[in-house]
């Protein structure tokens, strides 16, 4: 029976003590942790509670917690705070379907830039390290490796994405795409999966003994 209003996303952070916590978003946007049985409102300070139907998505790197919601920036929570803050270096004019981790980057797909959508493209961070957001987001910045790529070959929007071995599949609704490192300076290389499967929607996706289990259409 949660007590910060009626849940509508939920996420696990696993952790070394003998609970694991369990947060969730509620429908108004704020987020609470519950560890142990108790609950914390650790919703970003000063934060105005409002309903909101956006897509959310969780993802954790180098011992950080990310929170996207669709509608604004991300947010990032570090164990030795109480609260999430706005992620940092991160353009306040940008938004995106969802933010996911591979490696040590951070991932955000269909990507929005002062308010004009670009549902193909995927944006990639520099990267990040332990207990550090990433520096930047700048493809601009020859001297880290964040970057991006507009897919211009899938006509649908981008969904969804998620590490699987050591690539990171791409999913839209009727497309899935490979992204894989390539250790040069292009950082990562694209290529095409499916051409006939993709995904319902965002959170539709999950990696069981090293394969995805997709809810496709």
């Amino acid at each position: 029976s949660p007590s910060g209003g009626t849940p509508v996303f939920t996420f696990c952070i696993e952790t070394p003590d003998d609970f694991d916590t369990l947060g969730y978003i509620a429908s108004d946007g704020t987020v609470v942790h519950i560890y142990n049985g108790t609950e914390t409102d650790v919703t970003k300070t000063g934060y105005v509670a409002a309903a909101s139907t956006a897509v959310r998505s969780f993802c954790a790197l180098q011992g950080l917690r990310y929170l996207n919601q669709e509608d604004r920036v991300p947010w990032v929570y570090d164990t030795g705070t109480t609260k999430y803050i706005t992620l940092a270096n991160w353009d306040a004019n940008h938004r995106c379907k969802a933010l996911r981790a591979f490696k040590d980057y951070l991932i955000a797909l269909n990507v929005t830039k002062s308010g004009s959508g670009i549902p193909n493209m995927v944006k990639w961070s520099d990267i990040s390290q332990y207990k550090t957001v990433p520096s930047s987001w700048d493809p601009s910045d020859t001297t880290k490796s964040a970057g991006e790529n507009t897919l211009a070959e899938i006509k649908t929007a981008i969904l969804d994405g998620m590490q699987l071995r050591n690539s990171f599949l791409v999913y839209a609704a009727d497309q899935v795409w490979t992204m894989e490192e390539t250790e040069g300076p292009d950082v990562f290389t694209f290529y095409k999966t499916f051409g006939d499967r993709g995904i319902v929607n965002t959170n539709c996706v999950v990696e069981v003994d090293g394969a995805h289990l997709v809810f496709d259409d």
